[in-house]
């Protein structure tokens, strides 16, 4: 493997991070350093991905001693899935797994959910349960969405009532992730709010099998199924919305996307869209529904889910609330 630093590693972090991002970064580089970096990014043609897992694994250990390991985490695999095309980006996140020592609950940010799948299918439903409320949501339903139809239901129920994990199933957890690829480690035991988690995981699937599941908890516990769809965030969700809020979504959310999400939805839904923004643009949005020829559910699905994705990150961010989630509020 190269041996890479200084300079020429932040290089190849901000090749990896690409244009938009690294643009960011280098307004907080004094002018030397934006010389000194641009200099060695110019003389650079290609990147192996192998330098590409070693400059990230250094980002993490600098990350995690500065207090921000998770964000580290996920923004690391980030920006290796929209670096790199799929294939490889799944070679270099196998790669940090299994390089990343002794810490097999962390390297579950990093598995392919498949491999994650395949991993956890005889295990016992609880253990599945934790691995997933250790995952980050979006990877967590692609591993729901690879268990058997019987298990979906059972798993995502035990997620729901999740609230602290017992040190002894994150060393459990530890000894089934080394197996496939890490050393073992000491976790101390993590907190969970089971119900959220649980929601957020559905947010992330098609909502024929989201619906099969909450079905499934229903049946046994309607109190925890309804807390669960109190949580949810859903397409129709969007109507409850008021106009800055509105608003501020469409600034975040691609016309494509959008065109596709509004196919076939509610026309109530489609007006509250057409009515927060200008008149020339809904009716080119209008115009580009129409003339659009057949679209698959799935499409228009994945779709609205990622329009709904803008619109939980704004809320998270508090830049948008939800009627019913204001509290009491001061003009």
């Amino acid at each position: 493997m190269a041996n890479i630093k200084g300079v020429e590693k932040a290089a190849v972090l901000l090749i990896n991070i690409g244009e938009s991002l690294a643009s960011e970064v280098m307004q907080f580089l004094s002018h030397r350093e934006v010389q000194d970096v641009s200099e060695n990014i110019a003389k650079m043609e290609s990147i192996a991905y192998d330098v590409g897992a070693e400059v990230t694994r250094d980002f993490l250990s600098t990350s995690e001693e500065s207090g921000l390991a998770v964000q580290g985490l996920e923004f690391a695999r980030n920006v290796i899935e929209s670096t790199f095309s799929p294939e490889k980006a799944k070679r270099v996140l196998e790669q940090i797994a299994k390089e990343t020592e002794g810490d097999g609950i962390k390297a579950l940010a990093f598995m392919d959910p498949t491999a994650v799948a395949n991993m956890v299918r005889g295990e016992h439903p609880q253990i599945i349960a934790i691995i997933l409320a250790l995952m980050p949501p979006e990877r967590a339903s692609l591993v729901v969405k690879q268990l058997p139809e019987i298990l979906m239901g059972d798993v995502m129920q035990r997620v729901a009532v999740i609230e602290t994990i017992p040190q002894a199933a994150l060393n459990e957890i530890e000894a089934v992730v080394r197996e496939q690829v890490l050393d073992t480690d000491d976790s101390p035991g993590d907190l969970v709010e089971g119900v959220k988690l649980a929601a957020e995981i559905l947010n992330q699937m098609e909502s024929a099998t989201e619906s099969s599941i909450i079905e499934f908890i229903d049946k046994s516990s309607p109190e925890l199924a309804t807390k669960i769809q109190e949580k949810m965030f859903v397409f129709v969700d969007l109507l409850e919305m008021d106009d800055r809020s509105m608003q501020a979504i469409l600034k975040e959310v691609d016309t494509e996307s959008l065109s596709v999400a509004l196919k076939g939805a509610d026309e109530t839904l489609a007006e509250k869209f057409f009515k927060n923004m200008s008149e020339r643009a809904a009716d080119m949005l209008r115009e580009d529904i129409e003339t659009r020829g057949p679209v698959r559910v799935s499409d228009v699905e994945a779709a609205q889910i990622a329009v709904v994705g803008v619109a939980r990150k704004l809320e998270q961010d508090g830049t948008i609330m939800r009627a019913g989630k204001q509290g009491d509020l001061i003009e």
